[in-house]
């Protein structure tokens, strides 16, 4: 089961603060057919970011960026 751009974007959020990051205002793209939404953010501070996707391709995940597994380094 798929979660949603909105349960998504905040486990991703919860993610880039744990790391001390500081997210730019976040952006989306709805891919044709409306079935996929990739979004993500920039850290204002080192330039980290952190991608969603609501529908990974098989082996994808729905999380990822280097904003989720690095501390922010300013």
């Amino acid at each position: 089961m798929n979660k949603t751009m909105v349960q998504l974007k905040k486990e991703a959020a919860a993610a880039c603060k744990f790391r001390g990051h500081k997210m730019t205002k976040w952006g989306f793209t709805i891919k044709p057919g409306g079935t996929r939404i990739i979004g993500g953010a920039v850290c204002s501070k080192c330039g980290k970011y952190v991608q969603y996707d609501t529908s990974p391709p098989p082996n994808g995940i729905d999380i990822g960026g280097d904003a989720v597994v690095l501390s922010c380094n300013d």
